[in-house]
């Protein structure tokens, strides 16, 4: 004689185990970015983060123009400057943001000690499977003196909001001005 229940018991654990075989569908992380007028109308200012949550990214006085790219979990906006772009990267499965100017300007004290940049530009970025990669270039002198300043060029590689790498050379040819 057989017996229902245990076909149907057998039948669920056949379909359980089917089921947690198959890959899961990762989850949607929604951000939300907001870009605003400045009160005088003649800048911006952008902020963003996770959904519903309070901002984890500002920046202000974007005066030129901006961009924004993405790379797997990565939004890197720019904010055109005259002298310095304004860069930042959101992290949006973490929820996180980083500098990207602060981590040039370590990267620039790191090889150049008690040196500080005086232009940077953010060059195109790219995507190198989960990695972005922001070239970037400028010039440096030494704080608080007088003189002409070097110019650099770099990348600023990044994975995570723990994990990133700069690496900034001397530019070949002409000093900056």
């Amino acid at each position: 004689m057989r017996h229902p229940r245990l076909y149907l018991l057998l039948a669920l654990t056949v379909m359980a185990n089917h089921a947690a075989a198959e890959p899961l569908e990762q989850p949607t992380v929604q951000t939300a970015i907001r870009v605003e007028r400045e009160h005088d109308g003649s800048c911006s200012e952008i902020r963003a983060g996770k959904l519903g949550a309070a901002p984890v990214m500002a920046m202000t006085d974007i005066c030129h123009g901006w961009s924004t790219t993405t790379c797997a979990d990565k939004l890197f906006f720019r904010g055109v400057g005259v002298t310095e772009d304004q860069g930042q990267v959101l992290f949006t499965e973490e929820n996180r943001a980083v500098d990207a100017v602060r981590l040039v300007d370590q990267g620039i004290r790191a090889r150049w000690l008690r040196h500080e940049h005086l232009h940077l530009t953010f060059g195109a970025p790219r995507c190198e499977g989960t990695v972005l990669v922001l070239p970037f270039s400028g010039s440096h002198m030494q704080a608080n003196t007088n003189g002409s300043a070097s110019g650099f060029d770099g990348e600023l590689r990044m994975r995570s909001a723990q994990d990133q790498r700069v690496t900034v050379q001397p530019k070949r040819g002409p000093k900056a001005r």
